[in-house]
């Protein structure tokens, strides 16, 4: 209701011409009027972001920006080891430095380096086949020159099958977006090709202080199941794999690790340009849900469940409609899921049978990575048995088709996972064959009338 709100409408309605002069009456009536005055001077329409960024340490975009934006990478200089008969294992790798964490990432640094040298994990031997070369593509955010050198001279030292190509250095942490921009690149320029996604720090839930980012456990796990034989191996049901994946909050696979046919990355948006449209819907969908059209009755909304941001890397690898997941990991199911509240029992990452790997077509564990906050399989099955929440549900179909048709313009095909897992999906999708792009609007509609949501 002070400067914020009065600016955020005055852009909105009158763009540019919507900046107060700067002798204008606003800026000595509203509190921090001074500041604000000179933000608008310096950055005009964008000075609501820039003040985000400035009182937000927290809030900022995975990409980087001016001098420091990333050199593409010339792929075609290694259509030599690209063309290897042994079919090479393409992998795009995130290294982060963290300020006071330095140990910890260089330890799951090596950790990773030791599981891309063994080779490809095979279930039936237990081992790792060595068939196959390996081509990593690297980028360093954070760390100090000899950092970066070290982990040049780590790559040396690993088998001669391994192969190593630095794509840049950059000196924020907060730059972990541009390698999977690079990814993009080459599924764009080598579609045939497959390519794997890994790095040494592990996302962190919004709002968690506590965090595993650097734990080696999963670390290791996360990569061998990403590169292992199951994962690697092309099949028209599946084009993107990984340990576990989850379709709440959002679709994802834990560690956002992954392998990848170009086939499918191709069809993404590029991250940044995707960085950019999931802050546009953030906006539509927190309108939406202040007109009820939205719920959020399994878990609420953060800026990591939105993908705002730096969290929009999360989301990328599912976001598509034509997105097939499967994954990897071991599956058992609870024996009193009553008395434990869990239908499935989580994988204990401490003990060597996580790596009894079982390929199956994904969801098909619980919707919902274990202990996450603020949600319990007892609400999802309440929220489950009213309609007036199953197709009003922002991380049920209603948000996915609302993301799908802004980002892509289209819907899952009627032979996807989708109609089937979710709720009601026969109703959406008979919506969706008769409404298109409205069909959230059309089948939400019964349920935001005044008094029927209560």
């Amino acid at each position: 209701f002070y400067l914020p709100g009065n600016l955020i409408k005055w852009f909105s309605l009158y763009g540019k011409d919507g900046v107060p002069s700067q002798n204008s009456w606003v800026w000595n009536f509203f509190p921090g009027g001074h500041k604000w005055r000179n933000l608008v001077r310096d950055y005009g329409e964008n000075a609501l972001d820039e003040m985000v960024k400035q009182s937000s340490p927290g809030y900022h975009s995975a990409f980087t920006e001016g001098k420091e934006k990333n050199n593409n990478y010339d792929f075609d200089q290694d259509v030599e080891i690209l063309s290897d008969p042994n079919d090479p294992v393409v992998v795009f790798y995130q290294i982060s430095f963290p300020e006071g964490r330095k140990k910890e990432a260089i330890l799951t640094l090596k950790a990773q380096l030791d599981v891309l040298s063994l080779g490809q994990y095979n279930i039936i031997t237990r081992y790792y086949d060595k068939k196959r070369p390996v081509l990593i593509y690297y980028s360093v955010s954070g760390g100090s020159p000899s950092n970066v050198e070290f982990v040049s001279s780590l790559c040396k030292s690993k088998s001669p099958r391994v192969t190593c190509r630095k794509l840049d250095h950059f000196r924020s942490t907060d730059v972990k977006g541009e390698t999977l921009q690079q990814l993009h690149r080459f599924c764009r320029s080598k579609p045939s090709s497959k390519v794997t996604y890994v790095t040494n720090q592990l996302p962190r839930e919004y709002g968690v202080n506590r965090t595993e980012t650097f734990s080696i456990q999963k670390v290791r796990a996360y990569t061998t199941a990403a590169t292992s034989k199951m994962c690697l191996k092309s099949r028209d049901k599946c084009n993107v794999c990984g340990m576990e994946f989850y379709p709440l909050p959002f679709q994802h696979f834990a560690g956002n690790m992954f392998s990848a046919s170009c086939g499918y990355v191709k069809n993404l948006i590029p991250p940044e340009q995707f960085e950019v449209a999931m802050n546009h819907i953030a906006d539509d969908v927190l309108i939406n849900h202040l007109e009820r059209a939205f719920t959020t009755e399994l878990t609420p909304f953060t800026p990591r469940n939105l993908g705002l941001h730096q969290y929009s890397i999360e989301h990328w690898i599912g976001s598509h409609p034509d997105f097939k997941p499967c994954d990897v990991a071991p599956v058992t199911k609870s024996w009193f899921p009553f008395l434990t509240g869990r239908s499935y029992i989580p994988n204990d990452y401490s003990s060597s049978r996580v790596y009894d790997f079982l390929w199956g077509l994904a969801p098909r564990r619980s919707s919902i990575p274990p202990n996450s906050r603020r949600f319990s399989e007892r609400k999802e099955s309440i929220v489950q048995r009213r309609d007036e929440f199953i197709f009003r549900e922002y991380y049920y179909l209603a948000g996915n088709l609302h993301r799908w048709y802004k980002l892509y313009n289209k819907a899952p095909p009627i032979t996807s996972w989708v109609w089937q897992w979710f709720p009601k999906g026969d109703d959406w999708w008979r919506g969706n064959v008769a409404y298109g792009s409205n069909v959230v609007e059309k089948l939400t509609e019964p349920f935001t009338d005044e008094g029927v949501a209560h």
